[in-house]
């Protein structure tokens, strides 16, 4: 595993959050309350590193 370069590494995270409901539930009844921690839900957390990439470049289509 190595390290991005000093220009790409960032302190950038991504916090999911996730809570259990009954079956049959719908997005529509899911508020952002529900979220909270004295809401009486069961919210789990997991926190996501932001990895910065490049992309390759492409080989050129136009020919020389």
């Amino acid at each position: 595993h190595n390290d991005a370069p000093p220009n790409m590494q960032g302190e950038d995270k991504i916090i999911v959050e996730v809570i259990y409901v009954r079956d049959g539930a719908i997005v529509k009844n899911i508020t952002p309350e529900m979220f909270e921690k004295e809401s009486g839900y069961e919210v789990k957390e997991c926190e996501v590193i932001v990895v910065y990439g490049v992309s390759p470049i492409p080989p050129s289509s136009v020919q020389e």
